[in-house]
């Protein structure tokens, strides 16, 4: 009798677990533009500059549980002639309440080959590597002794493993279109996740594959103005037969000519129900932004008492080792294929064109 209440409490946890798990694969990260690792690993290949960066998503589901992740990335890029390969890592934990832990990380790298000055494109593939562990104990008759608990004997019945581990793989491309100083006016990406689909059951016998979720994003950048910028984007999310979009845009307000300083603001629409803001800001060598999702949808709101809250911190390194490329201080942005000479004479356009249309 005992045995058979361990086995259905057992089982009865491990549905809860993967209904929670099954959320935890698909993260509501609506920074996903800071982290690649989240949204597309061709995106690696978009980043110019050796850079670390902290993030943290706090994510409520339905059974008044939350997902808390932490995570630790970094990327250091390489030239190779006009073209770059970027490398990274992330390590990260992700909290499921009180039921489950699932530590883990993934490297990636994406070749950016740069088609024109103004086109590049890159291929990105990455690896990760994830253990999740049960929060709890499981036991059967084998562990009582004349009816008395003993942790020291052995399960001799083993019905559930207390953790389990996996490999996931998935790439991605992403295209851009930058100005010369490697600001984005226009990207398209598409990216595949877990295409392996790895077994993540903590049942012996069973199989739980982690599924295929494919990821697409677009935006174009429609004004291009001294003060303001609106850059209009799309993401498309499916797992599982779902279907998920958001649309919205982002609207950058420029401190200097050259987009060195900048606040950004985002605002979107998804079709799972939630309403996004972000509010980002950009100074020389770090970046911070943060991010809610509130619930608007009832269905939602009556599974979850509040919203998803995401931050991100950046930290941009300045590597003299870039050789022909222009470092100086003032010129330390997140993208800029160009030399020295390059750099200067489109500034002083730049700066003129900035003052013309700030004195009208």
């Amino acid at each position: 009798m005992r045995k058979s209440i361990h086995i259905v409490c057992g089982s009865l946890s491990i549905l809860v677990i993967t209904i929670l798990h099954a959320s935890a694969q698909d993260q509501n990260a609506s920074l996903y533009h800071l982290n690649p690792f989240y949204s597309n690993p061709g995106r690696i290949g978009a980043i110019d500059y050796t850079q670390v960066a902290i993030g943290f998503i706090n994510q409520p589901v339905e059974i008044d549980q939350s997902f808390r992740t932490a995570s630790v990335s970094g990327y250091v890029p390489i030239e190779i002639g006009l073209h770059k390969l970027v490398v990274g890592g992330i390590a990260l934990n992700d909290r499921v309440s009180d039921f489950m832990d699932a530590n883990g990380g993934a490297i990636g790298a994406a070749l950016r080959l740069k088609l024109n000055p103004e086109m590049r494109l890159g291929f990105g593939s990455q690896l990760g590597f994830y253990k999740n562990t049960l929060g709890f104990d499981l036991t059967t008759d084998s562990q009582y002794v004349n009816g008395t608990f003993n942790s020291a004997f052995p399960s001799n019945e083993t019905i559930i493993n207390d953790n389990t581990s996996y490999f996931a793989l998935s790439s991605g491309l992403y295209w851009q279109l930058v100005d010369y100083l490697g600001n984005e006016l226009a990207f398209v990406g598409g990216s595949i996740f877990n295409y392996n689909q790895p077994n993540r059951s903590f049942i012996d016998g069973s199989t739980d594959r982690l599924p295929v979720t494919y990821k697409g994003s677009a935006g174009i950048r429609v004004l291009n103005g001294a003060y303001v910028n609106i850059t209009p984007n799309i993401q498309y999310q499916r797992f599982l037969k779902n279907n998920i979009i958001r649309a919205g845009t982002w609207v950058g307000f420029p401190l200097d000519e050259e987009l060195l300083r900048e606040f950004k603001l985002g605002a979107w629409y998804n079709t799972d129900g939630l309403a996004t803001v972000s509010l980002e800001f950009y100074q020389y060598n770090f970046f911070i932004g943060a991010s809610y999702d509130q619930p608007i949808s009832s269905t939602i709101k009556s599974a979850r008492s509040n919203g998803i809250v995401g931050i991100n911190f950046g930290y941009i390194f300045y590597r003299e080792s870039y050789g022909r490329h222009y470092h100086d201080s003032k010129h330390r942005k997140r993208g800029g294929d160009v030399d020295k000479k390059t750099v200067e004479k489109h500034r002083a356009k730049k700066m003129k064109n900035f003052k013309l249309r700030k004195n009208n």
